[in-house]
């Protein structure tokens, strides 16, 4: 991974072949004490796990996505305990998949803009709905 801090509150970061996605993302924001943000992003996958949430049996349903893979779009928000990406990818068929990000491995760079906010947000377990939701 490399990165450049543009002003106090802006990362742009790259992510190199063979990183996963989520764990490199995470570990920046936890060395760089950012409690609060969001991160967009491009780029490309050897493969994706993406998951979908349903809310009548409250649990997750993963599927594992081969690539290689085209970021169409990658959108995340920080709190202080994780980073919840949602993400969609396209094949070599144009084949759009999308979810809820798990992992992804980098197949060729991945370009990601980190906002940072000031302050923390944090999250909480919402018994009736079964997901961590936003405190605020």
């Amino acid at each position: 991974m490399k990165y450049k801090k543009i002003n106090s509150d802006i990362f742009v970061i790259r992510l190199e072949k063979g990183e996963e996605v989520m764990a490199n993302l995470f570990s920046f924001c936890c060395q760089n004490n950012i409690k609060a943000g969001y991160l967009q992003g491009i780029g490309a996958l050897e493969q994706a796990d993406l998951a979908l949430y349903d809310l009548k049996t409250k649990k997750y349903y993963n599927q594992v996505i081969a690539g290689p893979l085209e970021i169409a779009n990658f959108f995340a928000t920080i709190t202080s305990e994780k980073i919840h990406a949602h993400i969609v990818v396209s094949d070599k068929d144009m084949q759009a998949f999308g979810g809820h990000l798990n992992s992804g491995i980098v197949a060729a760079t991945a370009e990601i803009i980190l906002r940072k906010f000031s302050g923390r947000l944090d999250r909480y377990k919402d018994k009736g709905i079964g997901l961590e939701l936003m405190y605020l």
